[in-house]
């Protein structure tokens, strides 16, 4: 709960944070400032696949306290909906993450409580909740995209890169 706003103050506060989020709002003007793009992607690959390794151990050990097939069963995507959700701000992850989880816990009450539906439907009931957040936040802001520049060209080929 901690690494959401550490990552949110290194990012805005320090001056690597400062250049990867230099290098991920445009390569090009990266690169006018002296900074080699390849290099900083290099390394906020290793740390993304690092946290993600990290996250699994914690699911496996912590959560369930065993492995199984299909464990993580589509929270990689989940945790995009996420980012997305909080307009790419670390500071709003955690908030968003809170909320998914207590959807996702509500639908382990309704079911000890015998609610009546089917379990497949109160399983969809946090994703149902990410789409609607996502929905209502792009139609409730001017800009609904908070999207880096340089990864809005890898969404839209008819852009320049």
């Amino acid at each position: 709960m901690l690494m959401a706003p550490m990552v949110g103050v290194w990012l805005y506060g320090t001056r690597t944070g400062l250049t990867w989020r230099a290098v991920g709002e445009s390569v090009d003007h990266a690169r006018t400032l002296g900074i080699r793009p390849r290099l900083v992607q290099l390394q906020a690959i290793l740390v993304g696949g690092l946290s993600s390794g990290l996250g699994g151990a914690v699911l496996s050990v912590d959560y369930t306290q065993t492995w199984a097939k299909e464990l993580t069963k589509g929270r990689g995507l989940v945790a995009v909906g996420l980012v997305i959700v909080a307009r790419w701000n670390p500071f709003l992850v955690l908030p968003t993450a809170l909320l998914f989880g207590l959807f996702e816990a509500a639908v382990l009450r309704l079911q000890a409580i015998g609610l009546e539906v089917s379990s497949y439907l109160l399983a969809c009931l946090p994703y149902a909740m990410c789409l609607a957040v996502l929905v209502l936040t792009h139609l409730m802001t001017e800009r609904a995209s908070h999207m880096p520049e340089s990864l809005k060209n890898v969404f839209d080929p008819g852009r320049n890169t």
